[in-house]
């Protein structure tokens, strides 16, 4: 891998800002005690703060002035838990910021939403967020015309590709160019308005968490038109993180809750207590809590069988967390469950990062809670089979 300085050398044009201590407490700050509806979303959300703070300190050393998010700040999740990128206004202009955190980023994927939609920007940005080296680079930009006609729409994520070679790496170009030949301001096609029953049902719909984004789930129209519009857009976040008694018999139907991430189901090496019948016979879905510090990781199959049987009357439940960033001075976590068999509920084999507990036994209808402590933040979420 190329150091810092390396990268520099080989790019001199590009822009490189530190990533410091201060913008990662910044960002963490935001999202305390903010809502996802799964670990992907978590991680998009804290990638975008990450983002929009570095193109705030970029913007200002370079022209001077502070850039507006086109939203306000308490708007931005129901955004980011849904779609990558934002949109900042500077000096009469907009500009879509599209943050990755791949450790070679070789192309720019603009999702549609930002190029088709009364979301659309003057011009695409390419920002890499790099967090194990600590540091962040603008790597170029692209104007909506040449987004339009040049790149390669991606029908499988809704995407416009650019490879990094067509995007333009000197911003003195932009700053100039807005000054001298302004380029027109681009014009989409109108997004036909969604009627309140339509909308109410694509919520609904919508609210089920799946592997992907449900950006892909209806067609781009009618997405288009929830998204873009406020209470709408923030029905569905609502939807997607309101917390819930989680129902594990339906996941064994694979509807996974709401906040909920299906995960492939662990091999009994990779998940002690477990006893995997193969991924036939069990289910297994993952959240992050308290603040997405750790992941919680829950297993459920029917007693008994070797395959999914909703119709049995015993489950066995398998329980897991891990922490997902190392512990800081003084903190501990701890696991707990209540309800159900109590005898079965004892934290086995702790260490500094992961607990499980013991499986636990339960009939179809019974209640249990599972209580998450790390450090003085707790979170307890409740379960039903």
């Amino acid at each position: 891998m190329f150091t810092v300085d390396e990268w520099m050398n080989m790019a001199p044009q590009q822009v490189w800002i530190d990533l410091t201590a201060e913008d990662i407490q910044w960002a963490k700050q935001q999202m305390k005690g903010q809502a996802y509806s799964s670990p992907n979303s978590y991680h998009q959300i804290y990638q975008n703060w990450l983002c929009l703070r570095l193109s705030q300190r970029w913007l200002e050393e370079d022209l001077n002035t502070s850039p507006v998010p086109w939203l306000s700040m308490d708007e931005l999740p129901s955004v980011w838990d849904v779609l990558n990128g934002f949109i900042v206004e500077v000096q009469g202009i907009r500009l879509a910021l599209i943050p990755s955190d791949a450790l070679e980023v070789d192309e720019l994927r603009i999702p549609q939403e930002w190029v088709d939609s009364p979301w659309v920007a003057d011009y695409y940005v390419s920002a890499q967020i790099n967090l194990e080296d600590g540091w962040g680079r603008i790597l170029g930009y692209a104007p909506h015309k040449a987004v339009k006609t040049a790149a390669q729409f991606q029908e499988r994520d809704r995407s416009y590709c650019l490879d990094q070679h067509q995007l333009i790496d000197d911003f003195n170009v932009l700053w100039v160019e807005r000054e001298v030949m302004p380029n027109p301001t681009p014009i989409v096609p109108d997004i036909l308005p969604l009627g309140a029953a339509i909308a109410q049902s694509l919520i609904t719909d919508l609210a089920t968490i799946k592997r992907y984004s449900p950006r892909l789930d209806v067609p781009f129209g009618q997405w288009a038109a929830l998204i873009t519009h406020s209470d709408y857009r923030q029905s569905l976040y609502q939807h997607r993180t309101t917390p819930t008694i989680v129902r594990l018999q339906q996941w064994l139907q694979g509807q996974i809750t709401s906040g909920w991430n299906a995960v492939q189901t662990l091999a009994e090496t990779d998940f002690q207590g477990a006893i995997a019948r193969g991924s036939s016979s069990s289910s297994q879905g993952e959240r992050l809590v308290i603040d997405g510090k750790v992941s919680l990781r829950v297993q459920i199959e029917p007693v008994n069988h070797a395959a999914k049987d909703t119709a049995s009357s015993e489950y066995r439940v398998s329980i897991r967390a891990c922490l997902s960033q190392p512990l800081e001075t003084a903190q501990y976590l701890s696991l707990s469950c209540s309800g159900g068999d109590e005898d079965d509920c004892q934290a086995s084999t702790p260490n500094d990062s992961n607990l499980e507990l013991l499986p636990l036994i339960g009939e179809a209808g019974e209640a249990f809670e599972v209580t998450l402590v790390l450090g003085e933040q707790q979170e307890t979420v409740q379960f039903m089979l």
